[in-house]
């Protein structure tokens, strides 16, 4: 299982069918079968399409959200991730 990093900012991630589609500037950068990815990091400013968020959730794929200083902004989890349904 792979970590896939979104890095250049103004990037985007997107669904075609299961893989999850890097594009930067209009052009397709990389494109990676959803099961061979473990998470998902994003730095900056980049955007997920809900195609690319519902694939990543269904699959059970963390994203973590950090500032171009490298500071963790936030994180999504999936509903199995532990803790979620704990008072």
């Amino acid at each position: 299982m792979a970590l896939l990093y979104l890095t250049h900012q103004g990037s985007r991630l997107r669904r075609e069918a299961e893989c999850l589609v890097v594009e930067h500037l209009g052009r397709r950068v990389a494109k990676v079968p959803a099961f061979q990815v473990e998470r998902v990091v994003v730095f900056g400013h980049c955007e997920l399409t809900s195609g690319a968020v519902d694939l990543l959730l269904g699959r059970r794929i963390d994203c973590a959200f950090l500032s171009l200083a490298r500071a963790v902004l936030g994180k999504t989890e999936h509903e199995y991730a532990g803790y979620l349904w704990m008072r």
